[in-house]
C-alpha cells in the first residue's frame, strides 16, 4: 500500500515538473495590431457637428461634414471640425468658437467624453445665450456617438464653474434635445 501511495505521488511530482517546465511551448493566438493601416488613414467619415444659428434662433442646427479621420478617432474627428472649421453655410450658421480655442486632449471613461480645452475657449463673448449654445454645441456633436453619454468640460486641465458665469460646467453635461431644431 505504501509503495503504490508513493508511486503515485511520483508520478503526480512529475506531471506536476513537465506541466510547469519553462521550456514548455504554448500555442497563443496573436492579437490583431491595433495600429492604424495607410487605409486606415485615408478612410473618410461623416460626422455630425452642430452649429449655431446666422440669426441668434436659440436652436443648434445639425450640419454633416466628410473628412479623413487621419489619427483620430471619430469623436475626435467631430470635435475637430467643430472647434477648428467654420459652418459649409456660413449664411444659415455660425461658429461660436473664440479664435485660437484649441483642444488639448479628449479621453472617454465610462460613457463620458473629458474635452480639455485651452483657456482661450473662455474669451466667449459675454452673454448666456452665446455660452449656452457654445457648450450645448459641443455636448450634443459628441453625443451623436453612442458610446458618449455624457461630456465633461475641462479648461487648462481644470473643471471650472462656465465660461462666463452662465452655464454650469462642473459636472458632466448630457444631450440637450431641446435646442435642436425640428
Amino acid at each position: 500500500m505504501l509503495k503504490k501511495f508513493a508511486v503515485l505521488c511520483t508520478l503526480l511530482l512529475c506531471l506536476l515538473v513537465v506541466g510547469c517546465s519553462e521550456d514548455q511551448t504554448a500555442t497563443v493566438n496573436p492579437q490583431p495590431e491595433t495600429k492604424q493601416t495607410q487605409s486606415d488613414k485615408d478612410k473618410e467619415i461623416t460626422v455630425t457637428v452642430y452649429r449655431a444659428p446666422a440669426n441668434g434662433e436659440e436652436y443648434l442646427l445639425p450640419e454633416k461634414v466628410t473628412r479623413k479621420m487621419g489619427t483620430m478617432t471619430a469623436p475626435e474627428v467631430a470635435l475637430d471640425v467643430l472647434v477648428n472649421s467654420s459652418p459649409q453655410d456660413t449664411e444659415k450658421m455660425v461658429s461660436l468658437f473664440p479664435k485660437g480655442t484649441k483642444i488639448r486632449t479628449m479621453k472617454l471613461e465610462n460613457g463620458i467624453a473629458y474635452v480639455d480645452f485651452s483657456k482661450e475657449i473662455t474669451n466667449v463673448p459675454q452673454g448666456s445665450y452665446t455660452e449656452l449654445m457654445l457648450t450645448t454645441a459641443i455636448v450634443n456633436t459628441l453625443t451623436e456617438f453612442p458610446e458618449i453619454k455624457k461630456v465633461q468640460i475641462l479648461i487648462e486641465g481644470k473643471k471650472i464653474a462656465s465660461l462666463k458665469g452662465h452655464t454650469d460646467i462642473l459636472d458632466p453635461l448630457e444631450r440637450n434635445i431641446t435646442l435642436l431644431k425640428k
